[in-house]
């Protein structure tokens, strides 16, 4: 065969041969070797690759005007280097690399795969962060945009979530004299009855001043915004129409601009449609002028300085940023206080502050939003891992070919090129194939952000996120290139005549690859096992009242034929009496709003004690229900009485307090039997209504909501605004629920009727949030435990393959199976037991990173901690156990044999 090779080598120049041709008959002659034993189609592929592969390189370095040609009889010339000489090696490093990845398919696939999950993930959330925090606003010059809202320091002090109090008609106009803010616009949400072309239908409305549009420079696609006058009294009323109710209602018909729908028994002419672009602080589906608000419109309402709804915003001026503004705003606060002494207090316990839009839109996305990209960043951490791993046994795998490109002369830079080249080219094909997984995330993910922020409208793959993930995928490909470059090294290091088996370094960094996976996918697992448990304990935790037979239902009409409250409720009760011969109708009670189906604030200062002179200050949530409200949820009464009949208006005002605010409120101070009463804003005290009973807590925003104490007044003794009726019902929930909608409507069939169903359906639906970040994470946690434990199966093979000489001479000298098992278990068992104590600490950050998103569970749970460190040697004991197994079972002779 050597002289079968040397005639081969007449292919090449002679100075060529001179130089190389020994270690090139030295490299040929231990691949012969190897191939040998292999059979007759093994040496048969053998010699007609190494004659093609030859005769073609040495006919190239015969032709080639680059190098391997000697001038004057001189040695070989260096080539010259140039931008075309290296796109020309670029391209011939991509058709090479190309044809070695056409014949190691498997290997293609499992890095493709591999990574394609991890930049999928890591772009999809990219993208939501992008279109909720990094796309600039969608309005002009929306950094100079702010809200101005008012703060007092007990509503901080007496409940969580941020003091954002709405400003009174007064305080608008004066916000208008205040130098930095070119424009002020108030707005507030009401829900109206409209009768369109499907019908009557409940809207909900965004009531605001002629100049919103303007603020935000938002310009209608049909038609046109509100003029300056519309907001006044008396003008003709008008509607500009959301984007989405056009296309849903109108079926997107711009003949709809200047047609006529009924609303509040007056006609409204729709004078235009806006684009399709994020609302806020709303999705509402109309807007109106404030002229169209009863409330509003009234002027004993315009005349009392106490009297507030209205939340504000304001344009800032060319030269002053949010902090100056912040300033200013504070400063007119101050004076406001100052001149109105009767309405406000002196100490400075009501000021008024200014934040930027863009910060309003994100406060709530912002806890949800980073801990999920930390999370996939760990993912494809754990992907470039897995990938590095494979890529470092396919160049251990193909050391005799990288031996013989290091003999003819190829330097460690251009083996290495060719690697990287390989990796970089399978990192694109990764990201291309995530763009598939991306394309669905982000649309699961914008649904999903819509619950925190207006802006989900705006999470999309368009330009940016696409070249992250371009960006990405090359990072990606050149991070988990950099482990195949220790086989450059050792392709140059070895002696031609040395056979090419993963030496000792090999071995070390496939170890440390693989305990980088199991500490990733311990932290990953651990944060997931803590949301599932967060779930869990929100998904069974009581909200302290009946939710699987009740059911509930919001009716509302038009304003000409319901002008108040009371008209309102007598229809209710109509509907109520009719259900009272239904023995399916348990208990029906009437309610402004259900408890789950709305998001329930309505925060008041009160005073609590036995009188003027031994008041003590509280805040709580106001609530008017009806007698019966107790008795269709079940609550439980654990002092004194429920509110009855005889408690109507004219009789002595009394209230129900929920425990929380006993124990926070009157704890040593008040009992039953005391007073309560109302101290809005400024204003001095209404009358006192005595406290009559306590029930338990209700968590009437959902069971992982905050306890905040309540009180409880009669329907009756109040002019509150109740569209509601809940009822306890015996049978089928949703049968009875049928009922219920059809009887309120064969008393008035323009009813319209919205957030019907039962309140465990709202229950639900108020946990989705969690249930969606909860699988999200276990989905990432169940790839990166894939990846772990697979890394460990590989490591086991490793060692078992590395060691089996070793192993076969211990079995000659007596040594069990067994012995040799415990060898490659050893191996495999220790590399996950260090991951998982790297993972522990890796883990304690995880959990602090979603510590936001945990109820009743802590960041360092010991349960979840503990089942993790149960599990995951389990499973890596399992994975051992195969080539444990095999290599205790190994032919003596095969074994020595082969070695």
């Amino acid at each position: 065969m050597r002289t079968f090779h040397r005639l081969l080598l007449r292919a090449y120049p002679r100075r060529f041969r001179e130089l190389y041709g020994a270690e090139l008959e030295d490299a040929f002659h231990a691949m012969w070797t190897s191939v040998r034993g292999r059979g007759m189609a093994a040496r048969v592929t053998f010699l007609t690759r190494t004659t093609l592969d030859t005769v073609r390189s040495g006919l190239r370095e015969r032709m080639s005007t680059r190098g391997y040609r000697m001038p004057g009889g001189g040695g070989l010339r260096r080539p010259a280097r140039g931008l075309a000489t290296g796109l020309a090696d670029l391209a011939l490093d991509v058709r090479h690399t190309v044809r070695a990845l056409r014949a190691a398919p498997g290997y293609v696939a499992a890095v493709i795969v591999t990574l394609a999950l991890g930049i999928g993930a890591n772009t999809a959330l990219f993208s939501t962060a992008w279109g909720i925090f990094g796309r600039p606003l969608p309005f002009d010059d929306g950094s100079d945009l702010v809200r101005v809202a008012a703060t007092r320091p007990d509503w901080r002090e007496g409940m969580a979530g941020g003091p954002q109090l709405p400003l009174s008609v007064h305080e608008i106009h004066d916000l208008r004299e205040v130098d930095g803010l070119a424009s002020v616009a108030e707005y507030h949400r009401m829900t109206f009855t409209l009768i369109g072309p499907g019908g009557p239908a409940l809207v909900d409305a965004g009531v605001v001043s002629s100049n919103w549009f303007e603020l935000l420079g938002m310009r209608p696609t049909l038609g046109r915004a509100l003029r300056p006058g519309e907001d006044e009294v008396g003008t003709p009323p008008v509607i500009v129409l959301g984007h989405e109710f056009w296309m849903e209602t109108f079926d997107g018909d711009p003949d709809a601009v200047g047609s006529i729908v009924r609303m509040n028994g007056q006609p409204h002419e729709i004078v235009g449609v806006l684009p399709p672009m994020p609302q806020f602080p709303d999705v509402n589906d109309i807007y109106l002028p404030i002229s169209a608000c009863p409330t509003r419109s009234d002027p004993a309402f315009q005349a009392d300085r106490s009297a507030r709804m209205m939340t504000v915003y304001a344009r800032l001026d060319d030269d002053v940023d949010v902090d100056a503004a912040g300033l200013a705003v504070g400063d007119a606060g101050a004076r406001i206080s100052e001149a109105h002494p009767d309405e406000y207090r002196i100490d400075g316990g009501w000021t008024l502050g200014a934040v930027s839009l863009r910060e309003e839109l994100v406060r709530d996305a912002r806890p949800v939003v980073w801990p999920l990209i930390g999370i996939a960043a760990l993912l494809l951490l754990a992907a470039c891992a897995n990938a590095a791993g494979l890529a470092l046994s396919r160049a251990n795998r193909r050391m005799d070919s990288l031996r013989i490109r290091a003999a003819v002369g190829a330097d460690r830079l251009r083996l290495a090129r060719e690697l990287m080249t390989e990796t970089v080219l399978l990192g694109l094909l990764g990201g291309l194939v995530g763009l598939s997984v991306a394309w669905s995330g982000t649309e699961l993910l914008a649904r999903f952000a819509a619950d925190f922020t207006t802006r989900a409208q705006e999470i999309r793959l368009d330009a940016v996120p696409l070249l992250f993930a371009l960006g990405l995928s090359g990072v990606t490909g050149i991070v988990f290139g950099l482990a195949p470059l220790l086989a450059v090294r050792r392709a140059h290091s070895l002696g031609t005549g040395r056979r090419a088996t993963t030496g000792r370094g090999g071995r070390r960094a496939q170890r440390v690859l693989v305990g980088v996976q199991v500490a990733i996918a311990f932290a990953v697992v651990t944060g997931a096992g803590l949301l599932a448990r967060s779930f869990g304990e929100a998904a069974t935790t009581s909200v302290g009242f009946e939710t699987e037979s009740v059911v509930t239902a919001q009716f509302l009409g038009g304003r000409d034929r319901y002008p108040d409250a009371t008209d309102v409720r007598d229809l209710l009760e109509r509907v109520r009496e009719r259900l009272a011969s239904d023995p399916t109708f348990r208990a029906v009670a009437r309610a402004p709003w259900a408890p789950l189906a709305h998001t329930m604030n309505g925060r008041e200062s009160f005073r609590v004690g036995r009188g003027p002179d031994a008041w003590s200050p509280a805040v709580a949530n106001v609530r008017a229900v009806d007698p019966e409200y107790f008795e269709v949820l079940g609550v439980e009464l654990l002092e004194g009485r429920l509110p009855g009949p005889a408690d109507t208006l004219g009789a002595e005002e009394v209230a129900v307090v929920n425990r929380e605010f006993r124990d926070r409120w009157m704890a040593g101070t008040a009992e039953v039997g005391d007073l309560v009463a109302s101290c809005p804003a400024e204003t001095p005290c209404g009358e006192p209504v005595r406290i009559v009973g306590v029930v338990e807590n209700m968590l009437a925003n959902g069971a992982d909501a905050e306890v905040v104490p309540e009180i409880y007044t009669p329907l009756e003794q109040t002019d509150w605004f109740a569209s509601t009726l809940l009822a306890r019902v015996a049978g089928d929930p949703r049968s009875a629920l049928l009922t219920l909608v059809e009887t309120a409507r064969g008393l008035d069939p323009d009813l319209a009727v919205r957030d019907a169903g039962t309140l465990e359906e709202f229950r639900t639906e108020r946990l989705a949030p969690r249930r969606f970040v909860a699988v999200l994470v276990l989905a990432f946690a169940l790839v990166a435990a894939g990846l772990a434990f697979t890394g460990v199966f590989g490591v086991s093979a490793l060692a078992a393959a590395a060691r089996r000489r070793e192993m076969g001479i211990r079995r000659v000298l007596g040594a069990p199976p067994a012995a040799a098992e415990r060898l490659v278990l050893r191996e495999g068992l220790g590399v996950a037991l260090i991951g998982c104590a790297a993972g522990s600490a890796l883990a304690v950050g995880t959990g602090e990173l979603l510590r936001g998103l945990l109820f009743h569970v802590a960041p360092r749970d010991p349960w979840v901690f503990g089942i993790a460190w149960i599990l995951f040697p389990l499973v890596a004991l399992i994975a051992c156990r195969i080539p444990a197994r095999r290599a205790g079972r190994d032919d003596l002779r095969s074994v020595l044999g082969s070695s």
